[in-house]
């Protein structure tokens, strides 16, 4: 997987997760640690004999981190709206706070990101296809701090 900015490749991973983080106007550090101890601990990996054993710390696998608001969106109509989303200023350093957070939990070397606010192309093999999606707001009722892997 691999996120390039016009032709300049920004950040690629091999065998891992592909977290896109969506960062609402009520999230807060709370939420980040909700998030990346969800990232580090699902088991979301077969071993040889079973699915769905390891997680991706077992797996010695990286992850790309994409902030990406447009998750956050709702819809008035046929158009998205974006009023939920946090201020881009905040949402930049709580997505910088949350790739320190994860960083610190993980190998930093295995934690790759976009540039915030840069608009690029995000390639990625989604093998399965698995798809799943967190929402801090169903842990702790506070926030809506959203990541898709």
């Amino acid at each position: 997987s691999s996120i390039t900015v016009g032709n300049d490749l920004i950040s690629s991973i091999g065998p891992g997760l592909v977290a896109f983080i969506g960062i609402g106007k009520d999230d807060s550090e709370k939420d980040i640690d909700y998030l990346v101890k969800r990232l580090l601990t699902i088991r979301v990996f077969n071993d040889e004999d079973k699915l769905w054993e390891r997680n991706v710390k077992e797996m010695n696998y990286e992850i790309l981190c994409v902030s990406q608001y447009t998750l956050i969106a709702a819809f008035k109509g046929a158009k998205p709206a974006f009023n939920n989303c946090m201020p881009p200023e905040k949402s930049k350093e709580l997505f910088e706070k949350f790739l320190t957070a994860i960083k610190s939990q993980y190998l930093e070397e295995r934690i790759k990101s976009n540039i915030f606010g840069s608009t690029g192309q995000v390639s990625l093999v989604n093998d399965g296809p698995t798809t799943f999606s967190f929402e801090s707001l169903r842990k702790h009722e506070v926030g809506t701090f959203r990541g898709n892997i």
